[in-house]
C-alpha cells in the first residue's frame, strides 16, 4: 500500500531593516534532526535573543546563539515539540519579537491487511487495514478500493495512536485475481517540497520549448516561471505548470525559475536553456583600422560571441583559396603584422565552428603606399657670417620609418655632426668656416620611395686670395695698352679701385678689369688695386714701366704686334664679362680670371 508522507519548507522572509525574521509555521516528522533559525540581519552589532514558549510546556530544544541570529536545535523530532514559540530580539535599545507554531507528523510505516488469506468463494470474509504511531490522528483518513472505485472510507479520531479499519464483503468467482487496496492518508498542511522541473532543454533554434514544473504541498500551491536574464534582470512568463514558448530565437537561452508557493512557504527549482544553433555573430576587425599606410602595425581579430563554439580560424584568401593563419580553441583568435607591405592588401577571412554548424565573415584590408614629403629648414639660401651657428634641419612626413642621408653637391665630405630622430634629422654647423660653403641635399627613403631637398649655404669673408694680372707685361711701349686683372674671393661682392700712388686719381671697376688705352711716359709709376667689402679689404702694388717711343722708326713688327694686342684685349674683355655673369649667379665673386695667352 502507499502512504503520503508530507515534508516542510520554511517560509523566507524578506529581510528588512530591525525586522525578525522566523517562519511564521513549521511542520516537523517524528524523529528528524530540526533547526529552527530567528535573525536580524541588518542590526551593526551583537542581537541578543530570547526563545520565549507560549504554550504550558518547555521548548526541548538546544540553543545555539550567533552574532546576528539564534537557532533552536531538535536533535530527534517528538510529539511534545508541538508548541507556539515566541522569539524576541534585541538590537542595541530596540527589541523585536515573532512568534512561531511547530507542528509536528508521524506516518512511520505502511497500513498492514489482514484476513486475505481466509478468503472462500461465497463465504462473508472481513479484511482489516491496521495503522499505528499516526499523528495528528484526528487527520488520518482511509479508503478501500476494489480496482480502482473506492468502496468504503473513514476518518481516525483525535488522541489515538493506533487505527484499525475492516471491510465486509462475500467473495465470488468474478472477484478472483483482483486487487483490493487500503489506501491511509495524513492530510496535514504543508509548504511547498520536491520541486521538480521537467522537459528538454537543448532545444533547436526555431523549434518549441516545453517544462514542466511539478511539486508538493498542501494546500494546493501555485505556479510562477521566472526568466533570468544575463544582465541580472527577471521576466515573468507565466502563472501555469507548464511553461511553452514557441519558435525559440538565441535570446530565449538562458535561466528559467518556478516558484511554488502556498499559504506555508515557498520552494523554487530552476534550469538552463541551451539552444542548438551555429554561430550566429561571427566578427574580423582590423585594429587600429582597414586602410594603412605601408610599415603601419595592424591586429586582426576574429571572435564570435552569438552562441557557443569550439574553435575559430582565421585566414587569408588567396588566388580564391583560404590559406590558414591562426587557428584556436574558444571564441577568438587573432594575428598581428607589425609592419604591413603593399603585398599584404587583400581579404581576411574569419570562420566560428560548433556542432551544429559554421559562420564566416570577411574584411578587406587595404595598404597604400606613402606619401612622402620632405621640408628643408631653412628652405632659401643661406648667407652667413663666418664663425656663426646654423643648423640644416629636414623634416620627413607621410613615412613611419624614414631613413635621412646628407651630401654635398662639391662631393666633399661632410665633417659636421649629423643628429636624426625619428622623423627629422638636423646637420649642425656649430662654427661656420669658409669652406663649409655649398649646396647641401637632404634624402629621405621610405621603403621604395626616394625624396630630397636642398639648400645653398654662403659665407659672408672679407677679400682673400687676391691677384693681380698685367697683360702683355708691367713694360711696355709708349703708345700701347695695358689690361689689368684683379682676382679676389670675397663675399659680398667688393669694389675695386686702381689708383696710381702718386696721384690722386682713382679708377674704379665692378669686374676688377681695367684697360690702360695709348699710354705715355708719364703713366711710369707705383700703382696700388684696393678690394674691399663690408667685412674689409686686401691691397696688392705693382709698377708699371712706359718706354719712351722713338721719332719715325721704321714701320716693322710693332706695328703689326699693335693689332694683335688690340685684338687679344678684345678677346679677353668678352671672357671677363662671361665670368662675372657666371659668378654672380652662384652668388659669389671670383674676379678675372685672365688668360695671358689671349692678350
Amino acid at each position: 500500500m502507499d502512504s503520503a508522507l508530507l515534508l516542510t519548507l520554511l517560509l523566507p522572509v524578506a529581510v528588512v531593516s530591525h525586522v525578525v525574521n522566523l517562519p511564521s509555521k513549521v511542520l516537523f516528522k517524528v524523529g528528524d534532526r530540526r533547526e529552527l533559525t530567528c535573525s536580524i540581519l541588518s542590526c551593526p552589532e551583537t542581537v541578543k535573543f530570547v526563545w520565549t514558549p507560549l504554550e504550558d510546556r518547555p521548548i526541548f530544544a538546544t540553543v545555539k546563539p550567533q552574532d546576528k541570529e539564534s537557532m533552536l536545535v531538535f536533535d530527534s523530532v517528538m510529539k511534545n515539540h508541538e508548541n507556539t514559540i515566541l522569539c524576541k530580539a534585541t538590537c542595541g535599545k530596540e527589541t523585536k519579537q515573532a512568534k512561531t507554531t511547530i507542528k509536528v507528523y508521524s506516518f512511520p510505516t505502511n497500513p498492514v491487511i489482514s484476513g486475505h488469506d481466509r478468503l472462500k468463494l461465497g463465504e462473508e470474509a472481513t479484511l482489516t487495514c491496521e495503522v499505528s504511531s499516526i499523528h495528528p490522528s484526528e487527520f488520518l483518513e482511509v479508503e478501500w478500493l476494489y480496482g480502482d472505485k473506492v468502496v468504503y472510507s473513514d476518518e481516525g479520531e483525535p488522541d489515538r495512536d493506533a487505527f484499525s479499519f475492516s471491510y465486509t464483503f462475500t467473495p465470488s468467482s468474478e472477484d478472483d485475481g483482483k486487487a483490493i487496496t487500503c489506501r491511509v492518508s495524513l492530510n496535514v498542511d504543508a509548504a511547498p517540497h520536491n520541486v521538480k522541473v521537467s522537459g528538454v532543454t537543448a532545444v533547436p533554434l526555431g523549434s518549441s520549448l516545453n517544462l514542466t514544473c511539478e511539486a508538493e504541498g498542501k494546500p494546493k500551491p501555485a505556479f510562477t516561471w521566472t526568466a533570468l536574464k544575463p544582465d541580472g534582470q527577471s521576466v515573468e512568463m507565466g502563472k501555469h505548470q507548464v511553461l511553452f514558448v514557441q519558435d525559440v530565437s538565441l535570446s530565449d537561452a538562458g535561466t528559467y525559475q518556478c516558484d511554488v508557493s502556498n499559504d506555508l512557504g515557498s520552494q523554487m527549482a530552476s534550469v538552463s536553456v541551451v539552444v542548438q544553433a551555429p554561430p550566429m555573430e561571427t566578427l574580423i576587425v582590423a585594429s587600429p583600422q582597414t586602410t594603412l599606410k605601408e610599415g603601419d602595425s595592424v591586429s586582426i581579430f576574429c571572435k564570435s560571441t552569438g552562441v557557443p563554439v569550439t574553435h575559430v580560424v582565421l585566414s587569408r584568401r588567396v588566388n580564391g583559396v583560404d590559406a590558414e593563419l591562426k587557428s584556436s580553441k574558444g571564441a577568438e583568435t587573432s594575428h598581428t603584422i607589425p609592419s604591413v607591405k603593399l603585398a599584404d592588401s587583400g581579404t581576411f577571412v574569419c570562420e566560428a565552428f560548433n556542432e551544429y554548424g559554421s559562420q564566416r565573415t570577411t574584411l578587406n584590408l587595404t595598404v597604400e603606399a606613402h606619401l612622402l614629403e620632405v621640408a628643408l629648414q631653412p628652405d632659401t639660401e643661406d648667407v652667413l657670417e663666418k664663425g656663426s651657428n646654423l643648423v640644416l634641419s629636414c623634416q620627413a612626413s607621410g613615412c613611419p620609418q624614414p631613413e635621412f642621408s646628407w651630401k654635398n653637391l662639391a662631393n666633399n665630405p661632410i665633417l659636421r655632426q649629423i643628429k636624426t630622430d625619428g622623423f627629422q634629422s638636423q646637420l649642425i654647423f656649430d662654427l661656420v668656416e669658409l669652406e663649409d660653403e655649398g649646396t647641401y641635399l637632404c634624402e629621405v627613403t621610405c621603403g621604395s620611395i626616394m625624396k630630397s631637398k636642398q639648400t645653398n649655404l654662403k659665407v659672408f669673408s672679407p677679400p682673400r686670395n687676391t691677384t693681380v694680372d698685367i697683360f702683355p707685361s708691367t713694360d711696355v711701349q709708349e703708345g700701347q695698352n695695358i689690361t689689368i686683372c684683379c682676382r679676389s674671393v670675397s663675399f659680398p661682392p667688393p669694389a675695386v679701385v686702381l689708383s696710381k700712388l702718386d696721384s690722386e686719381k682713382n679708377v674704379y671697376s665692378l669686374d676688377g678689369v681695367f684697360l690702360l688705352i695709348n699710354l705715355t711716359p708719364n703713366d711710369t709709376g707705383l700703382y696700388q688695386i684696393n678690394v674691399t667689402n663690408d667685412l674689409g679689404y686686401e691691397t696688392e702694388t705693382f709698377t708699371i714701366n712706359v718706354i719712351e717711343k722713338r721719332v719715325n722708326p721704321p714701320l716693322g713688327w710693332n706695328d703689326f704686334l699693335s693689332l694683335a694686342i688690340c685684338l687679344g684685349v678684345a678677346s679677353a674683355l668678352l671672357g671677363v664679362v662671361v665670368y662675372v655673369w657666371r659668378a654672380r649667379k652662384k652668388g659669389s665673386y671670383d674676379l678675372t680670371k685672365c688668360n695671358p695667352s689671349t692678350v
